[in-house]
């Protein structure tokens, strides 16, 4: 072997130790990131799911408001309606 490529193995030798670290470093860095991006998007998806769930039970609150108030109108406009009949009924049979 001649002196430039047994220098060249003994630096390779002596720095291989520190460059399988560093390789082994960065692919589980990379392995880290893409789980990590992995769970982000679970946790948006999950965080969509909850909104919808909210505006979901939030209409429904509204709507059962809505109908009762509906029934209240209605039955308001109802016994109106039949109390205005039954004053005009009365005025009718006081005028005769």
């Amino acid at each position: 072997m001649s002196d430039a490529t047994a220098t060249t193995y003994q630096v390779f030798k002596d720095f291989a130790g520190h460059v399988a670290i560093i390789i082994g470093a960065g692919v589980a860095a990379c392995i880290t990131f893409v789980i990590s991006e992995g769970q982000k998007r679970i946790a948006q998806s999950q965080c969509d799911i909850a909104l919808d769930q909210l505006k979901f039970n939030l209409l429904q609150k509204r709507y059962e408001i809505y109908q009762a108030t509906k029934e209240l109108l209605e039955c308001g406009t109802a016994t109106a309606i039949r109390g205005r009949v039954a004053v005009c009924v009365k005025l009718l049979a006081d005028q005769r």
